[in-house]
């Protein structure tokens, strides 16, 4: 890639971690300034990016990378939930008896890289 976003406007926040955590898990709130490792579907709050003696730093803005699985999110503003621990899932947005299901994080896919399975995005 001819361009970098690494850094872009990155804030972080710790949180105490709620179970076994590592870095690169999309992570959730679990409890009162708590987080732990997202479940399938699970929206994500951020990504963990340091762990050490029961806290998490959580990446909550800015460029990361993350893998995903199925397909590939398409760039520009997406919808992503927690695919896995540690994967990304561009969410389908299906109607049912109760409406359309739209949950999900909106995020901007600046790059994919469908060799690799993983996609830039800005939080």
């Amino acid at each position: 890639m001819d361009v970098s976003f690494i850094g872009y406007e990155e804030s972080l926040i710790t949180f105490k971690a709620s179970g076994t955590i590592k870095e690169g898990d999309l992570v959730k709130v679990s409890g009162n300034g708590e987080v732990a490792v997202c479940e399938a579907d699970d929206v994500f709050c951020g990504i963990a990016v340091d762990i050490r003696n029961g806290y998490v730093s959580v990446q909550m803005k800015g460029y990361a990378e993350v893998s995903y699985v199925e397909t590939a999110p398409d760039l520009g503003y997406e919808k992503l939930v927690a695919g896995s621990a540690s994967a990304v899932e561009a969410v389908v947005e299906s109607t049912g008896s109760s409406g359309t299901t739209t949950a999900g994080r909106t995020v901007l896919v600046v790059n994919k890289d469908t060799t690799n399975s993983k996609v830039g995005i800005i939080l």
